[in-house]
């Protein structure tokens, strides 16, 4: 196995325990039977870094869903899907995350 596999894998391991096993934005619980990964809080497009501080693991549905936004167009976005009525699990969760994020 590639180093860069191993290392991944261990920081996978590492923020999935410090998330309690659940999805940084819906809070799902992440199980075997659960697609997630991690997602860049920062987007790498945007020159986001690939340090724990800059990484969460989240489900599959909302890593897919955010994309390339940043978390605070992503909560705009789900804001404005909640005010159409599409009222899902994401956004009790997304709402109570911090405002800002710093990177180290």
């Amino acid at each position: 196995m590639a180093l860069d596999t191993v290392r991944k894998k261990k920081k996978r391991a590492v923020l999935y325990r410090q998330q309690g096993g659940r999805c940084f934005y819906c809070g799902v619980e992440l199980h075997h039977g659960v697609r997630y990964g991690l997602d860049h809080l920062s987007p790498q497009s945007l020159g986001g870094s690939h340090k724990n501080t800059n990484l969460v693991v989240a489900c599959h549905r909302c890593n897919k869903a955010k994309g390339t936004m940043t978390l605070e167009e992503f909560r705009a976005y789900r804001r404005v899907q909640w005010f159409a009525g599409e009222k899902t699990r994401f956004h009790c969760r997304l709402m109570e995350i911090p405002a800002t994020t710093e990177e180290s």
